[in-house]
């Protein structure tokens, strides 16, 4: 019996020495918000640089950074009676704007939260864009923060009368 005990103690040990560490990366999410009051609007805000910085200070860099996702979450307001918004995104490389998406996009607005996937649609100069922004900044190279806009119109069911209050606040998950 003892030397079964014995037999059993080794193999496991053997099995355990044999079995690879898994490193599991941590994503991190960033937001920015818009809030869409006019028909025909453009609202910019950003995603303070310092945020991004912190997280990075907490992770060992390795020089690649992953966008995993990013969306859009609509939430309506009492005071919204737009149907449709048809948006677009940019984002900010120095002085000139950055299509971030292929296409513009139809948003439902009879809802009153919703989740609209922007991954699919991602243009490659503006998917390019955004991750380099994000490396920059861990990076120590670029101390800017990530200027993004929001371009659009709203559509109503009863003709262009109406009131639109939407806030949009779009999000992205990274990793290292």
């Amino acid at each position: 019996m003892k030397n079964l005990v014995f037999i059993v103690f080794i193999t496991l040990s053997f099995i355990a020495c044999q079995q690879e560490e898994t490193v599991i990366t941590p994503t991190f999410k960033e937001s920015v918000e818009f809030s869409v009051e006019d028909p025909d609007f453009i609202v910019e805000d950003e995603i303070p640089a310092e945020n991004i910085k912190s997280v990075a200070g907490n992770v060992d860099f390795n020089g690649v950074v992953t966008l995993n996702d990013i969306w859009l979450e609509v939430k309506t307001n009492k005071n919204n009676s737009a149907n449709i918004a048809v948006v677009n995104l940019t984002i900010k490389d120095g002085d000139s704007d950055v299509q971030l998406l292929d296409e513009d996009l139809l948003v439902s607005l009879e809802d009153e939260a919703s989740i609209v996937p922007l991954l699919r649609v991602l243009s490659d100069a503006g998917r390019s864009e955004l991750v380099k922004k994000i490396n920059n900044i861990v990076a120590g190279t670029d101390n800017s923060n990530i200027e993004l806009s929001l371009k659009g119109e709203t559509f109503y069911s009863s003709g262009m009368t109406g009131t639109v209050d939407v806030d949009m606040e779009m999000f992205i998950r990274y990793s290292f």
